[in-house]
């Protein structure tokens, strides 16, 4: 019967069916062994000692009790299967006579089976500093739930879910579960998961370098770990990375308003930290074709052609003047309340619509035209030549140019000119015109008639 179990189940009032009588022979083998090894599913073999049998009886059997059964087998050892996930369970064995009756002193043990593995372990609520955990109650008993991550940490709850705080951001942790029995020591199958915490955000946004088409940007670098920096502008789906804290942003339009979004990335490639966003207006493009169309004594008109892309308004401002500036959304400008004779400097310069972004400037001088000479008089009148005067123009000029009949020329920087030459009895026209400093820009012309003498 080596290796034969029988279970019996006691029935109230029913006798317990006797063993058939064996020979003598038979009933009188070698003394068994007085050790035999009790194992439990999960546990190490574990020594136990038992009383000597009777000399007159075989040991032809050990019963072990366990779940109030009886199993009866003739091994030293015995696997009992189908026992609760981290219970306690109480185990019994004592000797049997032949006669199914006769028993030893019985020798027990208590031990845990090992709690059942948890359940869909999911990581949420991920911050820089912080992970929550869930999992679910594993199958059978448990006591409590042992909890470690990367760097030694432990601690413990009887709950399903845990926050874990106090991290680095930006780092690969491994969680590990495991469900603990009763006697606080037998311990079921770990579970373990990964996660990145989130990257810290960056600081310190900026743009540094502004052109037509470019916007240069730097930022500092999180606390904690990161992998690399993805960079987005709104307009555009596409995204751009880099591992440095600085980016040059190119191939855009001028005068136009772009939102660029900087997220540090763990080493997953996929754990974002908390996203961060500058607008800015890259510069207007240059003018073109600045012109001055008509000049007078107090004004100047200017024309130009629009630049290149977007812009909100074009500012003018004089270089004499810095505290008027003027504004238009026009591609033409009237400057007036100017002086006679001067050289201006006007500036044009295209402005974006946040009304601070400025393109290149284009600057073009002129001189207003000097004003009308007053006063020409004739004095002195000879045979031969003519004494002129005149009174100052207002504003400036830089000299006098006169001209008479049979196209004779001259300049001056008097306000008196005495013309020879002439021939008598003879009628002359004199002009006198008041020349800018550009010797070049003229004002109105005065004229004068006179006969010489006879």
């Amino acid at each position: 019967m080596e290796g034969q179990v029988r279970e019996e189940v006691k029935r109230p009032g029913s006798r317990q069916r006797r063993a058939p009588r064996r020979s003598r022979q038979s009933r009188r083998p070698p003394r068994a062994n007085n050790s035999f090894v009790v194992s439990v599913p999960g546990q190490c073999p574990l020594e136990k000692l038992l009383d000597p049998c009777e000399a007159e009886y075989s040991l032809t059997g050990l019963t072990r009790q366990y779940d109030d059964k009886n199993v009866i087998t003739e091994n030293t050892s015995i696997k009992i299967n189908d026992l609760i996930p981290g219970a306690q369970y109480t185990f019994r064995v004592f000797t049997v006579a032949a006669d199914y009756v006769t028993g030893g002193r019985a020798n027990q043990i208590s031990l845990y089976t090992k709690p059942d593995v948890i359940r869909n372990l999911t990581v949420n609520n991920i911050t820089t500093s912080s992970v929550f955990l869930r999992w679910n109650e594993p199958a059978g008993n448990r006591d409590f739930f042992k909890l470690r991550w990367t760097d030694d940490k432990t601690n413990e709850t009887s709950d399903t879910f845990y926050n874990i705080t106090d991290l680095t951001a930006g780092v690969n942790y491994t969680f590990c579960i495991t469900a603990v029995a009763a006697d606080q020591s037998t311990e079921g199958e770990t579970v373990c998961i990964s996660n990145y915490t989130k990257p810290d955000v960056i600081t310190n946004l900026r743009v540094t370098n502004i052109t037509t088409s470019s916007v240069f940007l730097t930022w500092n670098d999180p606390d904690g770990n990161r992998s690399f920096f993805k960079l987005q502008r709104t307009d555009d789906n596409t995204n751009k990375t880099t591992t440095y804290t600085s980016y040059n942003v190119t191939g855009l339009n001028a005068g136009v308003n772009y939102t660029f979004c900087i997220t540090a990335v763990a080493a997953d490639q996929s754990t974002e930290g908390e996203t961060v966003c500058i607008s800015q207006f890259t510069k207007p493009d240059v003018i073109m074709n600045l012109r001055v169309t008509n000049i007078t004594t107090s004004s100047v008109f200017l024309r130009w052609d629009e630049p290149d892309g977007n812009r909100s308004f074009f500012k003018l401002q004089r270089t004499d003047d810095k505290t008027n500036r003027n504004s238009t959304t026009n591609t033409f400008y009237n400057i007036t309340d100017l002086t006679a004779g001067v050289s201006y400097t006007f500036c044009i310069t295209a402005v974006a619509a946040d009304q601070s972004t400025e393109g290149e400037t284009v600057c073009i001088s002129n001189y207003t035209k000097p004003d009308v000479i007053r006063n020409l008089t004739v004095n002195n009148i000879t045979t031969s030549s003519v004494f002129l005067t005149w009174n100052e123009p207002a504003g400036n000029r830089d000299f006098f140019k006169l001209h008479w009949t049979d196209d004779k020329t001259n300049e001056t920087s008097d306000t008196f000119y005495n013309i020879t030459d002439l021939t008598a009895g003879v009628n002359y026209t004199f002009c006198i015109t008041a020349v800018a400093a550009d010797q070049s820009t003229e004002g109105e012309t005065v004229c004068i008639s006179n006969y010489t003498s006879m």
